[in-house]
């Protein structure tokens, strides 16, 4: 995984990473400072609204023409394919679901609906 694509992982479990560091440190977190989070963190999907409903930082690894079956396979969520092809086809076949492109946005959209109330939470 390049720079890039480590960059897209932190922040797609940027929540999840400061729930556990929060459940292991038990810290107090500033209901102003969880609301600057809550807001930086969903400056990604205006940015998206921006980017013609579609990822930056995904566009920018669109760019490598090694990936071009993945994003041939998964055209409107490629980044966790990209990355994760072995170990999502692995949960999809265990859960019994079809591992395609819809059932991927899905999965993305739960993510996100995780992320957004684990941070709701942190402002609470």
């Amino acid at each position: 995984m390049d720079l890039l694509g480590i960059l897209h992982l932190s922040l797609l479990c940027f929540p999840l990473v400061l729930l556990l560091i929060y459940s292991v440190i038990k810290f107090k977190l500033n209901r102003k400072i969880a609301l600057l989070i809550l807001f930086l963190y969903y400056l990604v999907p205006i940015t998206w609204s921006i980017n013609e409903n579609e990822c930056p930082l995904t566009n920018m690894e669109k760019m490598d023409p090694k990936k071009e079956a993945i994003r041939a396979r998964f055209p409107s969520a490629p980044f966790l394919p990209l990355h994760f092809d072995t170990q999502l086809s692995s949960i999809f076949k265990f859960l019994g679901v079809k591992y395609n492109d819809n059932n991927m946005s899905r999965v993305i959209v739960g993510w996100n609906v995780l992320d957004f109330l684990i941070i709701l939470w942190f402002c609470m």
